[in-house]
C-alpha cells in the first residue's frame, strides 16, 4: 500500500505543475517514455520515466499502450 502511495504522490505531483502527462508503457509492463505537456507541447521527461521504472511496480499489459493523464 505505501508503494502505490507514493506512486500516486509522484503522479499528482506531476500533474499539479503540468496540464497533462503521458505514459507509454511497452509490453512488457515497463514505462518505455514519458512526456508532459507544457504550454502545448508535448516534452520528453526521462526523469519522470527513470523513477518510475525503479519502483518495483509493473503494468500488465500484452500490448504497448500510452496512458494519458491530465489534471
Amino acid at each position: 500500500m505505501r508503494l502505490e502511495s507514493y506512486y500516486s504522490m509522484l503522479i499528482e505531483m506531476y500533474l499539479n505543475k503540468y496540464p497533462q502527462i503521458k505514459l507509454h508503457i511497452d509490453a512488457s509492463g515497463k514505462v518505455a517514455k514519458t512526456e508532459k505537456e507544457s504550454n502545448g507541447v508535448w516534452l520528453l521527461d526521462r526523469n519522470l520515466k527513470n523513477i518510475l521504472n525503479k519502483l518495483p511496480i509493473t503494468f500488465e499489459t500484452y500490448k504497448n499502450i500510452i496512458v494519458t493523464l491530465k489534471h
